[in-house]
């Protein structure tokens, strides 16, 4: 079990504590973050941490499946873990999904600067990987893990707060250049149909793969632990 100690600003201090759980405060935003510390029974302390964003209220169920296990799974090999549950003021909500996506970005961006100085490798699942995108257009990572990029998101969306606002919109593109460590985790069959297979997936950095089913967490599990071995973090 972990002690959970909230503080108004992350404490680098003690991060090898196994009982210690940091609960990140903020006033300005309702995100939380909660980042913990591998076990003193982990081989060894990875300087570059692991961060799970997902986004509340926002196809929140879909993208936070399996994400407790992964994190848990791989703080026994040494690696913090930063998990992200983002929130916007209510005002940032009524935008276009463009600026909303961004404005994730932005938020996830503020909650890894109070917790950590590497770029982290971020690991995200479904709608979730959209504010990943946006984050890496803009900001340094390590890697990125995305779990279902095109089969978990709808081709188009409800906006949060849509129940007000009536909205919906199509996925927005991404501009970046894919210049670090990626692992894409599809269903076989969106793999098997190259409309969905975008240039960054083919790059020599990427791992591409398919599995049967995107609720199979050993499987999918096993996969990111290899790719973290072969980036070297």
């Amino acid at each position: 079990m972990f002690r959970l100690l909230h503080f108004t600003r992350y404490q680098r201090a003690s991060l090898r504590r196994p009982d210690l759980l940091y609960l990140l405060d903020h006033t300005r935003y309702a995100s939380s973050t909660i980042v913990r510390a591998p076990p003193s029974s982990a081989p060894r302390e990875a300087p570059v941490p692991l961060v799970f964003p997902t986004i509340r209220g926002w196809y929140d169920q879909e993208s936070k499946h399996g994400i407790n296990t992964y994190a848990a799974m791989l703080r026994e090999l040494g690696f913090t873990t930063i998990e992200v549950e983002l929130e916007l003021e209510k005002g940032s909500k009524e935008k276009k999904l463009d600026d909303l996506v961004r404005d994730y970005a932005k938020e996830l961006r503020s909650e890894i600067a109070l917790a950590s100085i590497f770029p982290p490798v971020l690991i995200s699942r479904g709608v979730s990987t959209l504010a990943v995108h946006a984050y890496v257009e803009s900001y340094p990572v390590s890697g990125i893990g995305l779990i279902g990029p095109v089969s978990l998101v709808p081709r188009i969306l409800t906006l949060p707060g849509a129940s007000q606002l009536g909205t919906r919109a199509t996925i927005p593109e991404f501009n970046y250049e894919a210049n670090f460590p990626i692992c894409l985790i599809e269903s076989d069959e969106v793999l098997g149909n190259q409309e969905h297979v975008s240039p960054w997936m083919r790059t020599e950095i990427s791992r591409v793969k398919g599995v049967s089913g995107l609720s199979d967490e050993r499987r999918i599990y096993g996969i990111l632990r290899s790719w973290l071995d072969e980036i070297g973090v």
